[in-house]
């Protein structure tokens, strides 16, 4: 019984001895964990927005289906146009030909009623003179009294054959009288037959052309409407062709951005796993840490335990020594100084063993990704960072989203912290030759982009800061060699002043 109350104590004194420090590895361990969960959390934003990307890609795939039916609708409708255009024209080609015989005939009627007046002028001429001759002789008959003339012309005859022959005379100038009223009735008859039969030739003529000048007008309307339709149609089409265009640029823009959030979820993933490698590797050294300080107690344990038995065994066999002493009293006080002396000595003895010095891991860097931003090239900047900037080659006021380092072709451009590519390549958007980066500073997403390069130097994966990614040029829409260089916080698409990260 006694020997176990002296173990029982001796691991009493050894607990209460050996109190727990304060434990920096865990804290980098919360710390970690902490970053993990922000990691986590950043990802599933970028998961949120490569959703909306889909949706936003599904809509303008959309769009581009129902602009190319209405383009197809635009084109089926012009088409129809055009046809009707080219038979209009076709019916005014050969309403112009009817015209212009129409005109041909009204010519050739003028020309035929310019004679015909001609003839009748003369006509009424030959009238007027057979009227005049006619007149005389009618005249001169009335002043004979009549046909007495002619008989006294038979019957002033001095013969047989004299008889016959003015009877033949007068037969004659009565039938030559006859004939020339006869002719004269024809001819004036012809000649109204006539006036009348041109005047309503010429009246038919005229309407007929008057009919056609209204359906060439009618057609030329109809020519013009159509026309402008056309022109509308055509306009409509050209809209329906940039809007297409516009869709595909924006579908391009949607496929980039995809291609930038999978580069920034890579960064993110890597981020967390180098977080992750962290938070294990001083897991394992709490955990060995742990284990050397539990066999360390146990030792000390062991070691107090054996102590405090000697101790206890050596204050009986003082016990017993005095009760045989002839000087009690004198041997039982000695005795107890003793043993107080040898109970300090041991207290003392126990403490040196719980205060030795632990085995701690050394302090871990936390993951940056590189840490703080280092200038991307050497040159002086030709063009600072501004919301209203006009555009040297257009003239417009346009944001100028990051600045501009004057450099020769050909100057090193580094990566201005370490991360993952997220684009390597051409840009048609005006940046030319382009590299974008993805780092994860101090648990915050960033997004650097090289633009107007006339090499580069990576294409995929990580890099570090200060590694070369490329050279200065001058591709895309660039007015000369230089660097455009930009900064955009929490991921691409909220650019920055480069100047509240960089010492330019």
């Amino acid at each position: 019984m006694n020997k176990i109350i002296k173990i029982i104590i001796a691991a009493g004194l050894s607990i209460s001895i050996l109190v727990p420090t304060a434990n920096v590895s865990a804290n980098s361990i919360e710390e970690y964990e902490k970053e993990i969960k922000k990691i986590e959390k950043e990802k599933n934003k970028l998961n949120n927005q490569r959703n909306e990307v889909n949706n936003n890609k599904k809509s303008v795939n959309n769009e581009k289906g129902k602009n190319k039916a209405e383009q197809m609708s635009v084109e089926e409708q012009m088409q129809v146009i055009t046809e009707e255009v080219n038979e209009t024209e076709k019916k005014l080609s050969k309403k112009n030909k009817e015209i212009k015989q129409t005109d041909k005939e009204i010519k050739e009627l003028e020309a035929e009623i310019k004679q015909l007046n001609k003839e009748i002028k003369e006509l009424k001429i030959r009238i007027k003179e057979r009227e005049d001759m006619l007149t005389k002789r009618l005249k001169s008959i009335q002043e004979a009294g009549g046909e007495v003339q002619y008989l006294e012309v038979i019957l002033g005859a001095k013969s047989f054959s004299d008889l016959i022959s003015r009877s033949t005379a007068v037969n004659t100038v009565m039938d030559s009288d006859k004939v020339i009223m006869e002719e004269h009735a024809k001819d004036k008859k012809a000649l109204e037959t006539k006036e009348n039969q041109v005047q309503e030739n010429k009246k038919s003529l005229e309407k007929k052309r008057k009919n056609q000048v209204k359906e060439k007008e009618k057609l030329a309307d109809l020519k013009k409407e159509l026309t402008t339709q056309k022109k509308k149609q055509a306009k409509i089409k050209a809209e329906l062709e940039k809007k297409y265009e516009d869709l595909v640029f924006a579908e391009l823009t949607l496929e980039e951005e995809e291609a930038l959030i999978a580069g920034e979820a890579s960064a993110l993933e890597q981020a967390k796993q180098v977080a992750k490698n962290e938070k294990n590797r001083l897991e394992t050294a709490e955990r060995k840490r742990i284990a050397e300080e539990k066999i360390a107690k146990k030792k000390a344990e062991r070691e107090a335990a054996q102590r405090q038995i000697a101790k206890q065994e050596a204050k009986e066999n003082q016990v017993e020594k005095q009760k045989t002493s002839s000087q009690v009293v004198n041997k039982k006080s000695k005795s107890t100084k003793e043993i107080k002396k040898n109970t300090k000595n041991s207290s003392k003895s126990v403490t040196t063993v719980s205060t030795e010095p632990e085995t701690k891991p050394k302090p871990t860097q936390k993951s940056s990704g590189g840490g703080s931003f280092i200038r991307p090239a050497s040159g002086s900047v030709s063009s600072e960072f501004s919301p209203n900037r006009v555009h040297p080659l257009t003239g417009k006021v346009t944001a100028h989203k990051g600045i501009d380092v004057r450099a020769s072709t050909g100057t090193p451009v580094y990566a201005a912290a370490s991360g993952v590519i997220s684009s390597a390549g051409y840009n048609n958007g005006g940046y030319g030759n382009r590299v974008m980066i993805t780092h994860h500073i101090d648990g915050k997403t960033y997004t650097t982009l090289y633009a107007h390069l006339n090499s580069i130097s990576v294409k995929s994966g990580q890099v570090s800061r200060g590694q070369r990614i490329g050279t200065v040029g001058s591709t895309g829409d660039s007015s000369g060699p230089h660097l455009h260089f930009e900064i955009h916080s929490g991921g691409f698409g909220n650019p920055v002043n480069p100047r509240n990260h960089i010492s330019f």
